[in-house]
C-alpha cells in the first residue's frame, strides 16, 4: 500500500478524534453539567439548573405554579459573586442579568441575597446567596418590572431534588433560612428578604410555613424598610413517595394565593419552593422563593 494511500485513510479517522478532542474540552471549560450541590460548583464555570419549581402572579393577578420546565444558569467569579445568571420558568418567560453587558448584580446590605438591576432599568431582580445561607443543594429568586407598575412578577426554586426514596417516611424537622420576594404594593415594585420557618412531619405528610422580619427596598441600594405586612403563614401537603408540596398562603395585610415547593438534597436535607399572593381589592401582589436546611 503506498504512503499516499495509507494517509487518505487515515486522515478521516484523525479527523474525527480531533472534533472530540475538540468538543470534549469545550463541554469541561464551559459548564458544570447539571448542578449536584454548591460545593462542587467552580468560579468562572457555568452552574446549570434543570429541577426545581415556580410561581407567577399575572398581570390581571392570575397566579399560576409549575414544578417543571424550570431551569437556570449561574456563573459566579473567583469572590464567588455573580457575575451572571440566567432564571427560566419556560421558553418565553425568562430573565438574564450580566454584569459584562452593564448590568447592576450585587449583594443586599446583609449578604443574603444577590440583587439585580438590568441596564435599562427596566426590570429587578433578587436571588438568594446559598454562601451566607449556609445552603448546600437550593437557592431561589423573584424578578419582575422595576418602578411604577401593574401586578405582576415570577419566582423560581432550583436544585437537586431529593429522590423519593430519599424522603423519611417517620419523624420530623424543622427547616430554617431565608425568603426573597417581588411585591407590587401601591403600583409601585419592591424586593422583599425575609427569614423562613417549615415545620415538616414526614408521618402525616404535612408543612407549615412562616416568614418574618420581612424588609423591602424598592431599587438597588435604597432604604431598607418594614415590611412586615408580608410576613407569610401557610400549610402544605405532600403524598406519601412524592416530592411534591403544595398549599395555601396568607399575608398579615390581607394578601392571600398558594405556595409549592420541593425537597432537595439526597435525603430531604433542604427545602425549597415559591409561592403567589394577590389582593384584588387593593391591586397587590407578592410572588417570591424560599429556602430551608435542617
Amino acid at each position: 500500500m503506498t504512503f499516499l494511500l495509507r494517509l487518505a485513510l487515515l486522515l478521516p479517522i484523525l479527523f474525527s478524534i480531533f472534533l472530540i478532542g475538540c468538543a470534549g474540552n469545550k463541554s469541561t471549560t464551559s459548564s458544570n453539567g447539571e448542578f449536584s450541590n454548591w460545593a462542587s460548583v467552580s468560579p468562572n464555570v457555568i452552574a446549570h439548573f434543570s429541577n426545581g419549581n415556580s410561581s407567577v402572579v399575572s398581570s390581571t393577578g392570575t397566579v399560576s405554579q409549575t414544578n417543571s420546565s424550570v431551569n437556570a444558569n449561574i456563573l459566579f467569579d473567583s469572590g464567588y459573586n455573580i457575575s451572571s445568571i440566567t432564571l427560566n420558568q419556560s421558553a418565553t418567560n425568562l430573565v438574564t442579568y450580566s454584569a459584562a453587558a452593564g448590568d447592576t448584580i450585587v449583594k443586599d446590605s446583609s449578604g443574603a441575597n444577590f440583587t439585580f438591576t438590568n441596564q435599562k432599568l427596566s426590570s429587578i431582580g433578587i436571588l438568594g446567596n446559598p454562601y451566607y445561607w449556609g445552603y448546600q443543594y437550593q437557592t431561589y429568586g423573584a424578578w419582575g418590572a422595576w418602578g411604577n407598575v401593574g401586578t405582576g412578577g415570577n419566582a423560581v426554586s432550583i436544585g437537586a431534588l431529593t429522590p423519593s426514596s430519599g424522603i423519611p417516611s417517620s419523624g420530623s424537622a424543622v427547616f430554617s433560612g431565608g425568603s426573597n420576594g417581588y411585591l407590587i404594593s401601591g403600583g409601585y415594585s419592591y424586593i422583599t428578604s425575609a427569614n423562613m420557618t417549615a415545620n415538616v412531619n414526614f408521618a402525616t405528610q404535612s408543612v407549615s410555613f412562616a416568614t418574618t422580619g420581612t424588609t423591602a427596598v424598592g431599587k438597588i441600594g435604597g432604604t431598607v424598610t418594614d415590611a412586615s405586612g408580608s410576613n407569610l403563614a401557610g400549610t402544605m401537603t405532600y403524598a406519601s413517595g412524592k416530592n411534591l408540596m403544595t398549599g395555601s398562603v396568607t399575608s398579615t395585610s390581607g394578601m392571600s394565593g398558594s405556595i409549592i415547593a420541593n425537597f432537595y438534597g439526597p435525603n430531604a436535607n433542604e427545602i425549597g419552593g415559591t409561592y403567589g399572593l394577590t389582593n384584588a381589592t387593593a391591586g397587590n401582589s407578592l410572588v417570591g422563593g424560599f429556602g430551608g436546611k435542617r
